[in-house]
């Protein structure tokens, strides 16, 4: 006859299942781990930087500053106002002559207020005398150019053409038809304005301001 003790003991429970079930855990986080890794990397090459890329690269942002010199109207205008201060015709044969702050010449009936300009071209007589004549300003920075625009006087503002490139200005009647330009569309030109008076009316100034070669 058997021993009650041994006819009554269980049976040894085998602990190869949780071994086994051990070890599929550890597979699985390993996986996981690896997983959130790779897409985090991926997601620092290709996608990392938030910046769009019209502020990276600047197409958005401010232009550039230039010295306020007549030299920097003379490259910026190339074609309408003289390269050098000892040079002295202008765009279709107009006269020009130039000045710093230094000397500021007598306003003529209907000008609007300049402002802190720093130099400036004057050009008249051009097309035998039949263009309107003109003046390109330059200030020290665009913010002298605001200001000069938020003291106009009663205007009509539009956004007007020239060689491709879309400009404000702004137009009104004192002593003849007047346009002051702003290079809105040309963040390089900022800190340039122009002035056109004509004579006739606005619309025979304007088609001479967009024919003339700006850009």
């Amino acid at each position: 006859m058997s021993p009650v003790g041994v006819a009554g003991r269980p049976p040894k429970k085998s602990n190869v299942g949780v071994i086994i079930g051990i070890c599929v855990g550890v597979v699985v986080l390993l996986v996981v781990t690896l997983a959130i890794i790779g897409a985090v990397s991926d997601s620092t090459a290709s996608g990392g930087d938030t910046t769009p890329s019209s502020v990276a690269s600047g197409v958005n942002g401010p232009g550039k500053t230039v010295p306020a010199t007549v030299d920097s109207i003379s490259a910026e205008f190339p074609r309408m106002v003289p390269a050098t201060k000892s040079e002295q015709v202008g765009y279709n044969g107009a006269k020009c002559w130039e000045t710093d702050a230094t000397y500021t010449p007598s306003p003529s009936e209907g000008d609007p207020e300049f402002g802190d300009w720093a130099w400036q071209w004057r050009c008249y007589g051009g097309g035998d005398s039949s263009d309107p004549l003109y003046r390109i300003y330059v200030y020290k920075s665009a913010a002298d150019v605001q200001a000069v625009l938020n003291t106009l006087p009663a205007n009509t503002k539009s956004t007007d053409t020239n060689g491709g490139k879309s400009y404000t200005n702004y137009k009104y009647d004192t002593g003849g038809p007047k346009i002051v330009t702003a290079f809105t569309g040309d963040p390089d030109r900022a800190q340039y304005l122009m002035f056109t008076d004509g004579s006739g009316d606005i619309d025979r100034t304007l088609r001479w301001w967009r024919s003339a070669p700006l850009n």
